[in-house]
């Protein structure tokens, strides 16, 4: 599972090097005030969360962000082959065995459901789309979104690995079917 973090880690960190955009310019002072971090959340690199679901479904996922992005990476084993949504979820409690208990999809400010592509206005902070797993039952992806989120406000949320895919339009949920896996995102320790 280390090893797996580990080379996860890195390619987090190569697909956001690849999100970059332009040379920063220089900004006025006042700009650098007006932009000061926001203290009452907690400043984190990366959240990883283990996530364990039905049929022996394992594996990790990431989350971390970088110029205005968020991109939620994942290695998942024992899948069933096809799309699946994934999602961050409001509660980091994945105690039911349906996985109800983590509530619906992390949505601060109301917003309508919707894929990562849609603007920000509207998609809940917690929509990440779909991944495709394998035919030898592995999901492995890297989903990089625009977000006005800091990373710290995901910290004990749940990731949610749906049965089916989203079709990115259905309110609340985008019809992704029944929740067969969970993990609470935390700071990672690697």
């Amino acid at each position: 599972m280390i090893r797996v973090a580990a080379s996860l880690s890195t390619f987090v960190i190569v697909m956001l090097a690849g999100c970059g955009g332009d040379s920063p310019q220089p900004v006025a002072e006042s700009q650098v005030a007006a932009a000061a971090p926001d203290t009452s959340v907690p400043a984190v690199e990366m959240l990883a969360a283990d996530v364990r679901g039905v049929n022996g479904l394992t594996g990790v996922v990431v989350l971390v962000a970088g110029e205005g992005k968020l991109l939620l990476g994942g290695a998942l084993d024992n899948v069933a082959p096809g799309d699946h949504a994934i999602h961050v979820h409001e509660t980091g409690d994945c105690s039911a065995d349906d996985f109800t208990s983590a509530g619906p999809h992390f949505a601060p400010e109301k917003r309508p459901h919707g894929g990562p592509a849609a603007p920000i206005a509207q998609r809940h902070a917690g929509d990440f789309g779909n991944f495709t797993a394998s035919g030898f039952g592995q999901g492995k992806f890297g989903i990089v979104k625009t977000s006005d989120r800091a990373l710290g406000e995901f910290i004990g949320r749940a990731v949610i690995v749906h049965a089916n895919p989203d079709d990115l339009t259905t309110q609340p949920t985008g019809a992704a079917g029944p929740r067969i896996a969970c993990g609470v995102l935390e700071p990672a320790p690697y």
